[in-house]
């Protein structure tokens, strides 16, 4: 059955140039996948992935031809990527999936549609569309793209075992559009449920890339429970709870904080700061950020000297934490506390006690004293005050 769809894709002319190189040399091609669904959802995207029925060596040809440049990285499954007027999409050939090896497959190229749909995750996934806004849902599958429900295609545990990763993205798509327990069939869980050891043989980049997902939807605690009750994540996380999730969140709209993906993993497990990276794939300023969240709750009591110690996204991530986020500091003030802090310039430097004090590690510690005296004074120590205390 075809349906019509009459946005997307008008003024894409790159996405459209490269269609029609395809088209023209006797092929089909179809957006698929993601794209299609947030556009029918009317959510932004950003990656494109298209289908077609030429084989990989055609489709570089005809690109090479056209003056794309090409990448062959996934050549061996049929998926060549194609930079059109600096853009990148992926271009897969239509196939059936003969041996799953975990993320990996043996693979066979095909002209039908619907065996490349069945060997896709999700039915959501498997609706192709023309760049004329025309869909095509070989498996009946609209519907529940439309119903926002997550079933799996055919077996649920065949599905997982062939790809480990889709029971994470199982739980993303749950929280992306915001679904609980209720809504997962009982087949579902427990293929999600006997696979859970499974989660261990992705990498912490995968397992960090569907996380970050589930924690930046408005409310992720809820799919957090249900991995924390069915022990999905028991394998790969250290312990976590989630009611500082659930008070940070609280937190986050009391102070109209913009949710922050990284303080919400933080809140997890609060005690570990820096090891996070130990289980998920982060950025040297993501570890640093995390301990020093951790650093300005175990010696921080106020807002200001956390922001001039550390920062706007520090102080930002110690407010929503410290105490659970019951820290009283008026909504209204939040900001120009922070303000106060980040622009705050201690007014001595060791070359003002050298007369004193030689250079060394009593310079350093007398420093770090006169320091903390300029901050519990609330910044307000004058040069002269602190130098006379450096005296006494």
């Amino acid at each position: 059955m075809k349906y019509e769809f009459d946005k997307a894709w008008k003024s894409d002319s790159a996405l459209k140039a490269l269609v029609h190189s395809l088209e023209s040399a006797g092929g089909v091609a179809y957006l698929v996948g993601g794209c299609v669904r947030n556009t029918i959802l009317g959510k932004p995207f950003t990656d494109i992935d298209i289908a077609t029925d030429l084989l990989p060596e055609q489709v570089v040809s005809i690109s090479k031809k056209e003056g794309y440049k090409v990448i062959q990285t996934g050549i061996s499954y049929g998926t060549v990527s194609i930079v059109n007027a600096g853009r990148k999409f992926e271009v897969t050939t239509f196939r059936s999936d003969i041996k799953t090896y975990g993320r990996k497959a043996s693979v066979k190229f095909t002209s039908e549609m619907k065996l490349d749909a069945m060997r896709r995750d999700f039915t959501m996934n498997s609706i192709y569309m023309t760049v004329s806004g025309e869909i095509i849902d070989p498996l009946g599958s609209l519907d529940d793209l439309l119903e926002k429900k997550i079933k799996f295609i055919g077996n649920p545990s065949e599905r997982i075992e062939e790809d480990n990763l889709r029971i994470l993205r199982f739980f993303r798509f749950l929280a992306e559009f915001n679904k609980g327990r209720s809504d997962i069939d009982q087949d579902t869980m427990e293929a999600l449920y006997n696979y859970k050891k499974e989660v261990k043989s992705l990498s912490r980049e995968r397992i960090w890339m569907e996380l970050k997902r589930i924690l930046s939807v408005s409310e992720p605690q809820h799919i957090f429970s249900i991995m924390i009750e069915e022990g999905i994540l028991d394998e790969v996380l250290p312990p976590i709870e989630v009611e500082g999730l659930s008070k940070v969140i609280t937190a986050e709209k009391k102070y109209s904080v913009s949710p922050s993906h990284l303080v919400r993993l933080f809140s997890l497990n609060k005690s570990i700061g820096k090891k996070w990276a130990n289980y998920v794939s982060l950025t040297s300023n993501e570890v640093k950020m995390l301990e020093f969240i951790k650093e300005s709750l175990a010696h921080y009591k106020e807002l200001k000297a956390v922001a001039y110690k550390f920062g706007r996204g520090v102080a930002e991530g110690w407010l929503l934490n410290f105490h659970d986020g019951s820290f009283d500091v008026i909504p209204s003030k939040m900001s120009e506390i922070i303000n106060t802090g980040c622009n705050a310039f201690f007014p001595i430097s060791g070359v003002d006690l050298l007369e004193e004090m030689e250079e060394g590690p009593e310079l350093g510690r007398q420093m770090e004293q006169l320091e903390k005296l300029w901050i519990k004074s609330g910044f307000k120590m004058s040069k002269e005050e602190l130098l006379l205390k450096s005296k006494s």
